[in-house]
């Protein structure tokens, strides 16, 4: 994503691809979109599109808070 010198937004929130690997319900895929959320950012997603904001958020900041040895 970074070669293309543009931000990047992704909205993998509940998406049908999250559906068909896991086999489940829009509305049980919140793990399915944090886990395609961390993957968008760590290969360099500026914007998220999501349903589940504080989920996200915190899933990032924990993320961030690993990487940056806190």
């Amino acid at each position: 994503m970074k070669i293309l010198g543009r931000p990047i937004l992704i909205g993998p929130s509940r998406k049908s691809f999250i559906g068909k690997i896991l086999n489940l319900e829009p509305q049980e895929r919140i793990s399915g979109t944090i886990s395609a959320c961390i993957l968008a950012a760590k290969n360099g997603a500026k914007m998220l599109r999501v349903h589940d904001v504080k989920a996200v958020k915190q899933a990032l900041t924990l993320l961030n808070a690993i990487e940056a040895g806190r």
